[in-house]
């Protein structure tokens, strides 16, 4: 039997996404495993999981460490398929509708190109998507969205940063996330 994927599970109440994996050593933060909660338990099939709650602190640090800290993105977000925010810069007001459509883009990549995506409320026209990353654009400023096994990352440039810095920035996060399974 192959091991169960890794996940995310958002404990709103509590403030701690949970990682539950069966193969928690290849877990992206399993070297700072020691330091949060560890719970082992069997699943139905009686294969060991190893949990862990890892704090939302270390989300948003992600956020504004890796890509707002940067300075090649204005705002920027973290989201899972199902619209689920996991992170997300201050000063960035998404909503749940704005974080679902993004999480569900990759699978309508076409009708994309003619409706387009709303980020605050603002129309982005879509100028390119593929199965990795989808481009926007609205006036001078723009958005790239890239797919990982997970979640999506939202990165949105503002008047007076570069888009192709953006883009960089954004797309070695999600590559990143997609060499540890997330």
């Amino acid at each position: 039997m192959s091991p169960e994927p890794q996940r995310f599970f958002n404990d709103e109440t509590n403030g701690y996404f949970i990682i539950n994996s069966s193969i928690f050593e290849k877990s992206f933060l399993s070297f700072r495993k020691n330091q949060w909660p560890l719970k082992k338990h069997n699943t139905a099939e009686d294969e060991e999981v190893c949990s862990f709650c890892l704090p939302r602190d270390i989300t948003h640090y992600i956020v504004n460490n890796n890509l707002i800290g940067s300075g090649n993105v204005s705002k920027a977000a973290i989201c899972g398929f199902d619209g689920a925010i996991w992170a997300k810069s201050d000063n960035f007001d998404i909503d749940v509708e704005e974080a679902v459509a993004a999480g569900k883009s990759f699978a309508q990549q076409d009708a994309l190109l003619g409706t387009g995506l709303r980020f605050e409320k603002k129309k982005y026209l879509v100028l390119n998507a593929d199965d990795d990353r989808i481009i926007g654009k609205q006036g001078a400023s723009g958005f790239f969205i890239y797919k990982t096994t997970q979640a999506v990352i939202i990165s949105i440039y503002e008047q007076g940063l570069q888009p192709e810095q953006c883009s960089k920035t954004t797309g070695a996060l999600a590559d990143y996330f997609k060499s540890i399974g997330y």
